[in-house]
């Protein structure tokens, strides 16, 4: 083998790993730009599923209280009708 002839395919291996590389580098571009894109799309649904989340969490929150305060005001009724009956009846016992 010649000088010329190594150096000629020494040229043309060099040329196929700069094609190559070049490939590997399109490839590495589109995967960033996947994965990016995907990690976008991921951080979205996540904030819409923390929002939903939370909207739960308040509508669950806010339905025990909710309820709490109900049956509270209920048990407040029937306490107040207890005092005014007690009231009566005392009223009744002084009055004999």
């Amino acid at each position: 083998m010649t000088d010329a002839s190594m150096h000629d395919l020494t040229i043309e291996v060099l040329k196929g790993i700069r094609s190559d590389l070049a490939g590997l580098r399109e490839e590495v571009a589109g995967l960033r730009r996947e994965t990016n894109e995907g990690l976008a799309a991921l951080r979205s649904e996540t904030h819409q599923g923390f929002e939903v989340l939370g909207h739960r969490i308040d509508n669950v929150l806010l339905g025990e209280h909710g309820r709490e305060h109900a049956r509270l005001r209920e048990v407040e009724g029937r306490l107040a009708a207890c005092e005014r009956g007690i009231e009566e009846l005392r009223s009744q016992g002084e009055g004999r």
